[in-house]
């Protein structure tokens, strides 16, 4: 599979094997293995890459058993009604807010920023996202 913008189609999930984030730079990488994926004909391991992160929301827990991470849900949100509580639009401007100290970052546009709604659940990890960007590819295919 080449590298793409768009979420892979998944016959099955596999296995979280990696879930990092950075603060600092605002981003997100995800690496499952195991996964049976549209069009290759063996389990491959998925990278997602996630960068402009404005919002996460992360809940984990200890697993039970120290058996595989098994994956329940990675998709992408479309419509997404959390994107629709951040992005407001008010007298040409749009602005996008933040439960932060109640910040909220203002722009004079016309449309709403391009952002992008990610969630992921698994056995021990469960998790939303907001980025303005996102690249994936397999293992025969690396990500840059």
């Amino acid at each position: 599979m080449p590298e793409t913008t768009g979420l892979p189609e998944f016959h099955s999930l596999g296995v979280l094997k990696d879930f990092d984030y950075d603060v600092a730079l605002q981003s997100i990488a995800v690496t499952l293995s195991d996964s049976l994926v549209n069009g290759i004909e063996r389990p491959v391991e998925v990278r997602g890459s996630f960068a402009g992160v404005c919002y996460l929301q992360l809940i984990s827990d200890l697993p039970v058993s120290f058996a595989e991470n098994d994956m329940d849900v990675f998709e992408e949100r479309e419509p997404s009604e959390l994107l629709e509580g951040l992005i407001m639009q008010k007298d040409g401007w749009t602005y996008l807010a933040s439960d932060l100290d109640n910040a909220v970052i203002g722009t004079p546009a016309k449309s709403a920023p391009s952002l992008r709604h990610f969630v992921l659940k698994s056995s021990t990890v469960s998790g939303e996202w907001v980025c303005s960007s996102a690249w994936f590819g397999t293992d025969d295919e690396p990500l840059e």
